[in-house]
């Protein structure tokens, strides 16, 4: 057996005498195993005797083995070998370079097979061999080539013969030639013949590293030329409008300084996200799409971007309960509306500054605002607007307990503007789906007035259209009036199970502003379900760790209100008396679920004996259901007076 291992290294005369040998050994017995890679060009590709056979890259099971062959089984370098792995991508030497630069560096030190991290793993940096075996490779190819090379790494996913046509100014037949001369030298792989047109056809680099390699050593200047190349070629694509498209413009805009681009594709990535519930990635995007705006040419062009960035914002930050940021928002959005003279953009910083209030419990004053945004919105002739301005004021009538009106500012809402309704996607500002946010309030006003019936009818609606769409927060809205309804009926398992579920989907997709609420209509349901010994520690902790913060009085409210329940079933009878009046104390304008608290707080003085105290506030809770038309609170206190009566008279 003959081996020769990298003969691609090799000097001319070197090969020329392996070559010169080769048909000597042809007659005997001989096994001649040669290593190169796929770019060296040699002569015995027709000879009826050679074989090639491609190594291909090693498999995760394989790489994970390797590693821990080089790093040892330590506990400290368990967590790092995903990562060497992952970033190896199937190549064994670029496992060994990227241990050794760590030991290099100092981020392990032991013996091979036996290391320790010394250090957490920060950003792993491409090893100088690495780099220097792709540079080589790179600087080999013609110019050209090399520059068509830089353009797909620039361009990242997908790299299409058009797209490096268009960047490069040149025809598809010399994309595709360049790009053939990439594959040639091992750095980028090709993709394989199908029907589809072979502009569609999308290229790779043969191993991340390699594209890492290219782009670390392009200057500054260069970088920002082929990024507005980047741009450039797919705005022009087919399809450049859709909402998937824009995260990629935008970062291609914002990198090649065409701020006006990248502020614009920023908004609609911004929207994007927050459909998804990526508030986080939408939050990020809004801080790129702010820098971009303020280097805008033109005051009034960059502060009209400046303005529906930080409407769109709004959204996002209302889910992730970022108060302080909503209203240092807020505050810049209206000085820059009033600058505009722009009484669509009043509208919409109004009706944006009644939901900030909403979510503050400053029911009086947010309806004052959203009554304003609906004025503005009028004159404006936006609908989408007047629609938002009607929603807004329906959310804090429901919250001012002002059922009967919240009822027909709903039926507003269905009659008037189902086009702008029938759209089921989360709209800038907005933090659900308007149908569902619509749906969810009406059910919830419908149910306090008596009609469960209808309010499960509205529930039902909306898990129907849910059923299409995925959005975490829009679902966790109306589980938790659903769930309500069940608990009323005293179908509590069912509402357990939901409840239970949601709180896990609170966390999984990071709605803080739902998770208050999700646990006290879980602990409502647990209380009442004879597990309050499961529902006080969990209310406990979550008051613990002010989880209410983030959604403002509803969330607390409902939590308190709950937690006073579990109490009284637990017979810890002061405490729940003490929790009960804190909750209606704090309920404050929230009339309706202030009711709702007296009530319990009510039930609870009966318990304890204080029946004085216990008929005064059941009259009080007959009074409040009265006055806001909450029949199944009247029936419940006329009960229990009726009762008082009764016993009265039997003494």
């Amino acid at each position: 057996m003959l081996v020769l291992e990298d003969v691609f290294l090799a000097d001319r005369e070197s090969r020329r005498l392996f070559e010169a040998l080769l048909p000597k050994l042809q007659e005997l017995p001989v096994l001649v195993c040669v290593s190169y890679r796929p770019d060296f060009e040699h002569q015995w590709r027709q000879a009826p005797w050679f074989v090639e056979r491609m190594i291909e890259p090693l498999h995760d099971g394989q790489m994970l083995r390797l590693a821990r062959a080089l790093l040892g089984d330590d506990p400290s370098v368990l967590g790092v070998m995903n990562e060497l792995v992952a970033r190896a991508d199937g190549n064994p030497f670029f496992l060994e370079q990227l241990v050794i630069t760590l030991i290099d560096d100092g981020s392990l030190e032991g013996t091979p097979g036996a290391y320790r991290l010394q250090r957490p793993l920060g950003e792993l940096r491409v090893p100088g061999s690495i780099a220097a075996v792709i540079g080589a490779r790179t600087d080999r190819l013609p110019e050209a080539a090399k520059s068509a090379l830089e353009a797909a790494a620039v361009l990242g996913d997908p790299i299409t013969r058009d797209l490096i046509a268009t960047m490069q100014a040149v025809d598809i037949a010399r994309a595709e030639e360049l790009l053939a001369l990439c594959v040639a030298s091992g750095l980028l792989s090709c993709p394989e013949q199908t029907s589809l047109s072979l502009e569609s056809q999308a290229f790779a680099f043969r191993h991340a590293l390699v594209r890492d390699v290219v782009l670390g050593v392009l200057t500054r200047s260069r970088l920002k030329a082929l990024h507005r190349q980047a741009f450039l070629a797919l705005h022009a694509q087919p399809g450049a409008a859709d909402a998937d498209a824009a995260p990629v413009l935008a970062h291609h805009s914002f990198k090649g300084e065409e701020w006006e681009q990248a502020a614009k594709f920023a908004i609609k990535s911004m929207a994007r996200a927050i459909s998804h519930s990526a508030n986080q990635e939408a939050l990020q995007l809004f801080e790129k799409g702010i820098q971009a705006a303020r280097r805008v040419d033109g005051a009034p062009t960059a502060q009209a971007l400046e303005l529906a960035l930080r409407l769109e914002a709004i959204g996002a930050m209302m889910a992730l309960g970022q108060i302080d940021d909503i209203f240092s928002n807020m505050e810049r959005a209206e000085a820059i509306a009033v600058q505009l003279n722009d009484q669509r953009a009043r509208a919409a910083v109004s009706t944006e500054t009644a939901v900030f209030l909403w979510m503050r419990g400053r029911f009086e004053q947010g309806l004052r605002y959203a009554s304003q945004g609906l004025e503005a919105a009028r004159l404006a002739q936006r609908r989408h607007m007047t629609m938002a301005a009607h929603q807004t004021r329906l959310m804090h009538l429901h919250a001012l307990g002002r059922y009967a009106e919240a009822a027909i500012e709903g039926n507003v809402l269905l009659s008037e503007y189902g086009p702008e309704l029938s759209a089921h996607y989360v709209q800038p500002g907005w933090a659900a789906i308007p149908i569902i946010n619509l749906y969810a309030f009406h059910a919830s006003t419908l149910w306090r007035l008596g009609d469960s019936e209808a309010g499960s009818a509205f529930c039902a609606k909306a898990y129907e259209i849910l059923s299409n769409i995925d959005h975490p927060y829009s679902r966790l809205l109306i589980d938790t009036v659903q769930s309500q309804m069940w608990i009323e009926n005293d179908e509590l398992d069912r509402a357990e199970r939901m409840m239970r579920m949601d709180l896990q989907q609170c966390r999984t997709h990071n709605v803080p502003t739902m998770l208050s609420v999700c646990m006290g209509v879980l602990g409502s349901a647990l209380a009442r379900n004879g597990k309050a010994a499961e529902a006080v520690p969990m209310l406990e902790r979550g008051f613990a760790d002010r989880i209410y913060e983030a959604a403002g009085p509803y969330g607390r409210t409902f939590m308190r209100v709950s937690l006073g329940v579990a109490y009284r079933k637990l017979r810890r009878l002061d405490d729940a008396i003490a929790v009960g009046r804190k909750a209606v104390e704090q309920a404050a304008e929230e009339y309706g679920h202030q009711t709702e608290a007296l009530y319990e707080l009510a039930e609870t003085l009966r318990h304890a004996g204080d029946q004085a105290g216990a008929e005064a506030h059941f009259k009080r809770v007959a009074l409040a259901a009265e006055r806001l038309g909450m029949p199944h609170y009247q029936r419940r206190a006329a009960a229990a007076l009726a009762d008082w009566r009764k016993d009265g008279h039997a003494a």
